[in-house]
């Protein structure tokens, strides 16, 4: 008898086990999908009209505080957020920095590439720059406002050109991974000023194009096996940035979906180069020890 109650028992872990192992798997994402505004100030956000990013912070992590990597230009802190480390580090030290000028440094798209072989994965970018920064041999689908085969129809902002292929992206092949770079928001802070109102107008274009890409996982149906992630590189000071003020390194951080806390203001300060770090565990992968950046721990949903 007592066998048999051991055994019966037994049974029971197993099941509650497996049961526990299956949620659990269920908080892992299967896509995650990034978009990254350049130029937007953390008090943008709250400024401007912004109905979906608060409606993702609503659901979600986030802070209007996160620390932009000096200096405050695109290229280094697009590769911070990429490579999971600081420019002393990755040596991606200015907007000049050019491919072959530094050791490969390894980004995300190459860690997920190397642990997901046949994932798809795309890169999707309004300023060219971008496309710089990564191995476009670890992406399966690459895509820049200046890489258009037929004229652009000139009533058709790049941003939404870019959006749209994004969103198509993401209905027809269901990324693992997709990061989408949006230049308007900086393109209106160096013509009429950050801050301004045309510079807020940008924020809430961006805002809409947002919500574009969160349709489009909606329509693929994999909102609830998707995290997205909206941050920004850099702020602006009248109609510049480089610098080191608050208005320069203040910017946006979000994140919502399986395995991310909801509701929630993060209380401990981070920097946006722990982005990708934060992915890579979100996906439970390991990081690479180039990789000097932690993830964002006060981001993850407590089981």
């Amino acid at each position: 008898m007592k066998s048999k109650k051991c055994f019966r028992v037994a049974i029971l872990m197993a099941a509650i086990m497996t049961t526990v192992f299956a949620q659990a798997a269920d908080r892992r994402p299967g896509h995650v999908v990034v978009v990254g505004i350049d130029g937007m100030r953390g008090d943008s956000v709250e400024q401007a009209q912004t109905p979906n990013m608060r409606a993702l912070m609503a659901r979600g992590v986030s802070t209007m505080k996160a620390a932009a990597v000096l200096p405050t230009v695109s290229s280094p802190n697009w590769a911070s957020v990429l490579m999971g480390a600081l420019p002393d580090t990755h040596k991606v030290l200015s907007n000049d920095w050019q491919p072959g000028q530094t050791p490969p440094f390894p980004t995300l798209f190459d860690v997920l590439r190397n642990r997901y072989k046949k994932a798809h994965m795309a890169a999707i970018y309004e300023w060219a720059g971008f496309g710089r920064l990564f191995n476009h041999v670890s992406v399966d689908f690459c895509a820049s406002a200046i890489m258009d085969a037929v004229k652009p129809d000139p009533n058709i902002s790049p941003a939404l050109r870019m959006t749209t292929k994004a969103a198509e992206v993401i209905k027809i092949n269901k990324p693992l991974f997709i990061f989408l770079h949006l230049d308007l928001v900086d393109h209106a802070g160096h013509a009429s000023g950050y801050g301004s109102p045309e510079y807020l107008a940008a924020v809430s274009e961006a805002d809409r194009l947002l919500g574009q890409i969160l349709q489009a996982v909606s329509d693929a149906g994999i909102t609830d096996k998707t995290a997205v992630f909206v941050l920004s590189d850099h702020g602006g000071k009248d109609k510049r940035h480089g610098g080191s003020s608050p208005e320069e390194t203040t910017v946006p951080w979000m994140a919502a979906g399986p395995g991310l806390a909801a509701g929630k203001t993060l209380a401990e300060p981070i920097s946006i180069a722990q982005t990708a770090p934060t992915i890579a565990r979100l996906l439970r992968i390991k990081c690479p020890a180039a990789w000097t950046q932690q993830p964002v721990v006060e981001a993850f949903a407590k089981h």
